[in-house]
């Protein structure tokens, strides 16, 4: 069975970020997650130390769309 690793959770508002690899299947894991409630960003390491705001801005905008939930 094919499996994937979300190397960050944000578990009250449902968000993984996920590392962006070769031969990933992105399609699959965001029908996957999405249809289990969750939220996708995939990032590239690199990038995220250089622009961190990018990703900032993009966890910001997908919690202002939802409210959190109790764990």
């Amino acid at each position: 069975m094919n499996r994937f690793v979300v190397n960050i959770a944000l578990i009250p508002y449902r968000i993984a970020l996920i590392e962006q690899k070769k031969g990933l299947n992105e399609r699959r894991i965001i029908k996957t997650l999405n249809r289990k409630g969750w939220s996708v960003i995939f990032y590239q390491p690199q990038q995220i130390l250089h622009e961190e705001h990018k990703y900032v801005n993009r966890i910001v905008a997908l919690t202002e769309e939802q409210t959190p939930r109790s764990l």
